[in-house]
């Protein structure tokens, strides 16, 4: 029987979290949904199952949740143990992931530009945006940031190089990926990017264990070519 999502719940996620740039997307869903389900009067706990997790989140595969809630104790917004309820985990909120019933509301006149992750060049230039052609240049600089960053950061622990994220937006790297998000809709999805850098990083072939020694770099994503093959691929296993 296919399980429902529950209507009418909604999440608080606090304004530091969303602020934090060292999480991805697929964290602050999973984070988002665990702040959902925690109970301030049991002490901030929750004990949603994986296939829950899934379901609210549209991740698949219980065993990236339980990658994406180790890698947010890592990172001390949550503890994770075993649970009270069955086989299911325990999932314990830590402060900085608890909301602040007293918290005051932006004055009208502050606006967040949040969607700029504080890069002054982006911020101005959206202040002086006017138009689609331009407000598109401007999403394609916010997400191939975003594709530069999510690289450094799956690689971060590999021999794979890393890449500066500056260098990508102005030069050719940057063109080339903001002429193929242009084309191609599904490629304006950060999750999709998101997916094509793990499968890469989950296979040992791109991580230097060949013949060759051949690692992946990131100019193997801004390759046509390549990078059409690799969205067919995700696109067959998600």
């Amino acid at each position: 029987m296919e399980k429902k999502i529950i209507t009418g719940c909604f999440s608080m996620i606090p304004l530091e979290i969303w602020a934090d740039q060292s999480l991805t997307l697929r964290e602050l869903k999973v984070l988002g949904v665990l702040i959902a389900f925690a109970n301030p009067s049991n002490g901030y706990k929750a004990w949603p199952s994986a296939t829950q997790l899934c379901l609210y989140t549209g991740i698949k595969g219980t065993q990236n949740i339980s990658t994406i809630t180790g890698l947010l104790m890592d990172k001390q917004y949550i503890v994770k143990s075993a649970g009270q309820i069955g086989t299911r985990c325990q999932y314990e909120l830590a402060n900085k992931a608890r909301i602040n019933t007293q918290n005051e509301a932006l004055p009208n006149e502050s606006i967040p530009l949040s969607h700029t992750r504080g890069d002054p060049s982006l911020t101005r230039d959206l202040n002086n945006t006017n138009n689609n052609t331009n407000n598109n240049k401007i999403k394609h600089k916010l997400l191939i940031k975003d594709i530069a960053k999510a690289w450094n950061f799956h690689f971060e622990s590999t021999p794979v190089p890393k890449v500066d994220v500056d260098r990508v937006l102005r030069g050719k790297r940057g063109a080339s990926l903001s002429a193929r998000i242009n084309e191609d809709k599904a490629l304006n999805d950060r999750l999709v990017w998101e997916a094509m850098i793990i499968h890469l990083r989950e296979n040992e072939f791109y991580l230097g264990k060949n013949d060759r020694g051949w690692k992946v770099t990131f100019d193997y994503i801004c390759n046509q070519n390549k990078l059409d093959k690799l969205l067919d691929h995700v696109q067959q296993t998600t």
